[in-house]
């Protein structure tokens, strides 16, 4: 148990913050590197006024094999999230990590930023006020999960993944699962030039064409699909791991589940916004779309949803991705457990998301007939004793 004093009423307490450092946007990326080995996040400030934060899963999301150059900025590497203050809800937190998707936010207080608050704190917070206990990990998890085999080169498994877009695959030896493989992991192990994340300045320098059996991690932290999220949660904390493989009652291995997955699921359950729409990753160019997706999000439960299809929620991200395109992504969660997910990019993002509220109606339909026609099934087979 997490002894923790937070009362939900009260907002942060300021004994939850951590120190970090502050730097400009303009600062060189070797300036910066070395200090993500002592914080979780720093602060990025332009003009003497906060941008936002940098921290390792925002360098990493910017893919490809981290070459940088001498000179490079950090300001590429910059998420825009939100600061938190003395009287942020516990709610609002949750929300605010979902929404991110980074390690650690800002904490503001007499119009200062002090430090930060980071996520495995607020699972510990989550913990401490039993949110997590009644939701099972199989409602949380993400499934299925791509899998490839033991043999395949990394440069291979590095396309693999970004035309996933994911950050973990399992590994088959024979047909059999024998490990897994991050996109952490595999980008480290790739060459390198000029500065490199701290994480990997020990690292050897490996071909892409080798086989990724080499740098794969072999036991990988598992856990049943009937455990509730406090019990993943602990075991995230405890091993300071950041993802889980789910398994069914026969150890094979059905879904993932990551820190991200568990807020999103928190927010879900919480229903700390009205509708259960979210939308998330717009900036201050974008911002103005918000209201046009939530009523695209809004009609599209509203028409689909009955008897047969109980909507949770749904949620669609926004990325700005290179060449000034727009990388969206839908999903919608279901009442049976299944998590529907729809995926687009184009260079305007009303077409693109649009597009992406399109091809996941299209995908709950096919689910709802799916529904219809099982239930006329067991009607029409129904035994009358």
């Amino acid at each position: 148990m997490y002894d923790i004093k937070f009362e939900e009423e009260e907002g942060v307490p300021k004994g939850l913050i951590e120190r970090t450092e502050t730097v400009d946007v303009k600062a060189q990326i070797s300036k910066v590197l070395p200090m993500l080995e002592r914080h979780p996040a720093l602060i990025v400030n332009k003009n003497g006024q906060y941008y936002g934060v940098v921290d390792s899963r925002s360098i990493y999301r910017a893919r490809g094999p981290l070459r940088f150059q001498r000179g490079q900025t950090v300001e590429k590497y910059v998420s825009k999230a939100p600061r938190l203050e003395r009287s942020t809800q516990i709610d609002e937190v949750i929300l605010s990590f979902y929404k991110a998707k980074v390690k650690a936010l800002p904490f503001m207080e007499k119009g200062s930023i002090i430090g930060v608050l980071d996520r495995s704190t607020l699972l510990k917070v989550m913990l401490s006020l039993k949110m997590l206990d009644d939701i099972k990990v199989s409602e949380a998890m993400s499934s299925p999960i791509v899998a490839v085999n033991d043999g395949v080169a990394m440069s291979q498994a590095k396309a693999i993944m970004e035309s996933n877009r994911i950050s973990r695959l399992l590994v088959l030896h024979d047909g059999k699962f024998t490990g897994l493989l991050t996109y952490f992991t595999l980008i480290k192990n790739f060459s390198v030039e000029n500065e490199a994340l701290p994480e990997m300045k020990s690292s050897r320098h490996s071909s892409a064409d080798a086989e990724i059996s080499g740098i794969i991690e072999t036991n990988p932290r598992t856990i049943d699909h009937e455990r509730d999220l406090a019990y993943a949660a602990r075991n995230m904390i405890e091993n300071e791991i950041s993802s889980l493989i789910i398994t069914d009652g026969r150890d094979s291995p059905i879904g993932m589940l990551t820190m991200s997955d568990i807020f999103e699921a928190a927010v879900a359950r919480r229903r700390i916004e009205e509708s259960r729409i979210f939308v998330s990753g717009l900036d201050d160019d974008t911002i103005e779309y918000e209201q046009d997706i939530r009523n695209g999000l809004r009609e599209l439960v509203s028409k689909l949803e009955g008897k047969e299809l109980k909507i949770d929620y749904v949620t669609l991200h926004v990325k700005r991705i290179k060449g000034n395109r727009y990388d969206v992504s839908a999903r919608a969660a279901i009442r049976s457990g299944n998590i529907i997910s729809a995926h687009i990019e184009d260079f305007l993002l009303e077409r693109t998301f649009r597009e992406a509220i399109s091809l996941l109606k299209r995908d709950l339909v096919k689910d709802k007939e799916k529904a219809i026609a099982a239930r006329k099934a067991k009607d029409r087979w129904r035994v009358i004793e």
